[in-house]
C-alpha cells in the first residue's frame, strides 16, 4: 500500500476572510460556520489535490454559494431530489451542515446513497455523492477541521466509507482531496489494525491506485524542482549573507536588474536585503561584481550546504538553516524567518 509517512492529499478548510457586505449579511442569516463547512465539503469534491493551496483560494466562491443557498429553499430541494441529481447532492449538504434546518447526518447519508436511483445522473455526480458519503462516514459527526477518532467508528462504518470512496475513485475522481485525504487515513487504519485491513482492503483498490498515482506525481514534481534548482541555484536563495532565506519557488524572489551575468545574478527576498548586500565591503558586496563578465569570489556566494537545505513543498514556502536544523514556513515573512539565525 502507499506510504503514510507524509500527506499525499489534504482537505480544503474554508475559513473566515474578507467578504463583501452582502455576502457577510447572507452569512449572518444562514449561519457562517455551517456555510463554511458546506462550501469546504463541496470544494473538496471538485478541486484537484495538485491545486490545493489553502482555504483562501475558495473564498471567491462564497458570494455565489451564499446567493444560491438563499435562492433555493430546503423544501424545494426535497421536492426535486428524486428527479434532479444536483438537488440530491445539495440536499445532503444542507442536512449534514444544518443550513436552515437541524443537523441530520443520517438523513444526509441516506440522500447521497440514493444518488444512483435518480434519473439522468452522471458518473461525475455519482462520484461527488459517494465522496461526500464516504467522507461523512469516516469523519463522523465532528466539527469541521477535526478527524473522527478511528476507535470511535464501527468496523461496518469504516468498511462502508471505504466502499463509497472507492466507487468515487473508480468513477474518475481519484485526484479529488476527499479521496486522497480520507484514502490515506484508510491506509493508516489498515496498517494499524489487521481486522480493518482484512475487511476493508479488498474494497480499496481504486483508492489505493489513486494514492499511488498521486505519490508518483509528487515525486515527478520534486524531481523537476531539483533540476531547476541545480540549473539555477541562486534563484532560490537570498544573496544577502545575513539572511540566506530560501524559497520553494523562484518567483518569490526578485533578481538584480543590473548587467551581471545570469550565472551569478543574485536574488533577494526583499529590497532591504538587496540594499544590505550592495553596501557590504568590496569582497562580499554585490556592488563590485555587478558587471558583465565579472566572477564573484566563491566565499561571497551561498555555500553548497546552504543551497541543499530547501524543503520540498507545493506551497509558497520559505526555508532557513538554524544551526543543524531546517526551519520552514508558509506564513512567516522572510525577514522574520532570517531573525531565527540571529537568535540561535
Amino acid at each position: 500500500m502507499p506510504s503514510v509517512d507524509r500527506p499525499i492529499g489534504r482537505n480544503i478548510e474554508v475559513m473566515g476572510g474578507e467578504t463583501d457586505a452582502r455576502t457577510s449579511e447572507r452569512l449572518e442569516r444562514l449561519g457562517s460556520s455551517a456555510v463554511m463547512w458546506a462550501l469546504s465539503l463541496k470544494m473538496n469534491c471538485y478541486v484537484p489535490a495538485s491545486d490545493v493551496q489553502g482555504g483562501a483560494t475558495t473564498l471567491a466562491a462564497l458570494p455565489e454559494f451564499t446567493r444560491a443557498l438563499e435562492a433555493t429553499s430546503l423544501s424545494s430541494l426535497r421536492r426535486r431530489a428524486s428527479t434532479d441529481p444536483e438537488a440530491t447532492i445539495e440536499l445532503g449538504l444542507r442536512l449534514l451542515t444544518g443550513i436552515a434546518c437541524a443537523c441530520q447526518p443520517a438523513a444526509a447519508c441516506e440522500a447521497w446513497s440514493q444518488i444512483g436511483t435518480v434519473p439522468g445522473v452522471t458518473d461525475e455526480q455519482m462520484a461527488r455523492a459517494f465522496m461526500l458519503l464516504g467522507a461523512q462516514l469516516l469523519l463522523g459527526d465532528v466539527p469541521p477541521g477535526q478527524q473522527h477518532p478511528a476507535e470511535a467508528m464501527s468496523l461496518q462504518q469504516v468498511k462502508t466509507g471505504a466502499m463509497a470512496l472507492d466507487e468515487a475513485a473508480k468513477l474518475g475522481s481519484g485526484a479529488a482531496p476527499h479521496v486522497l485525504f480520507h484514502g490515506q487515513r484508510l491506509v493508516a487504519m489498515c496498517a494499524a489494525d489487521p481486522l480493518v485491513k482484512r475487511e476493508c482492503a479488498p474494497f480499496m483498490t481504486h483508492v489505493v491506485r489513486a494514492l499511488e498515482l498521486r505519490e508518483r506525481d509528487m515525486a515527478r514534481e520534486e524531481r523537476k524542482v531539483d533540476r531547476r534548482r541545480e540549473a539555477r541555484p541562486l534563484r532560490f536563495i537570498c544573496a544577502n549573507p545575513a539572511c540566506r532565506v530560501q524559497s520553494t519557488r523562484s518567483r518569490l524572489f526578485a533578481q538584480c536588474a543590473g548587467p551581471c551575468d545570469d550565472e551569478f545574478k543574485p536574488s533577494y527576498c526583499s529590497r532591504s536585503c538587496q540594499a544590505a548586500h550592495w553596501k557590504l565591503s568590496d569582497d562580499q558586496g554585490h556592488r563590485a561584481f555587478c558587471a558583465a563578465g565579472v566572477v564573484p569570489p566563491p566565499d561571497s556566494l551561498p555555500s553548497a550546504d546552504e543551497l541543499a537545505s530547501v524543503t520540498h513543498s507545493r506551497d509558497d514556502r520559505y526555508t532557513v538553516r538554524v544551526g543543524d536544523r531546517t526551519v520552514s514556513s508558509s506564513s512567516v515573512t522572510p525577514n522574520e524567518l532570517a531573525k531565527l539565525r540571529e537568535t540561535r
